[in-house]
């Protein structure tokens, strides 16, 4: 790995966001699919069709910038997927489950918005507007996910659990 310009920079937090979004989707699949509440599962689906919308924005941000971004893996990524996998496959009460997955889902976009936020001011810092655009509608996405989840589970997982 090479840090000499703010553009390496923002080369390697490309890579992490393109990795990271290819990771987490299929975690989401499964997330979904072990939500015992239809309101996470169908929060869940929503996520998961604004990652591919995410993959495909970068997708087009690496073409605009003639940058290559295969072969990475984001480390990061793979540590709250674990996570994530713990809670997937754990045995116990409906509802608790369901908001430990909410917990997990909410660091998963915490970790994508700051990687967003970041690749965002440095593509606005070298002047790619093009790419700063599609990078702010991806951050933006992340935020929308973020508060709903919170909304998700102030809505009923909490309460619930006290029953």
């Amino acid at each position: 790995m090479r840090l000499n310009t703010l553009r390496d920079l923002l080369l390697i937090q490309l890579k992490d966001l393109y990795s990271s979004e290819g990771q987490i989707l299929q975690a989401l699949q499964h997330m979904a699919e072990s939500a015992y509440s239809l309101d996470l599962r169908q929060a869940l689906i929503a996520h998961i069709k604004r990652t591919e919308h995410q993959i495909s924005r970068l997708e087009i941000i690496f073409e605009k910038m003639e940058m290559q971004h295969n072969g990475e893996w984001s480390e990061g990524m793979e540590g709250l997927i674990k996570e994530c996998r713990i809670y997937i496959r754990a045995e116990g009460e409906p509802h608790i489950k369901d908001t430990a997955l909410i917990t997990a889902a909410q660091k998963v976009d915490n970790y994508e918005i700051i990687c967003y936020s970041a690749a965002l001011t440095y593509a606005r810092e070298l002047g790619f507007d093009d790419e700063a655009q599609l990078l702010e509608e991806s951050l933006d996405e992340e935020n929308t996910i973020h508060k709903d989840l919170i909304n998700l589970a102030k809505g009923g997982f909490f309460s619930a659990q006290e029953q």
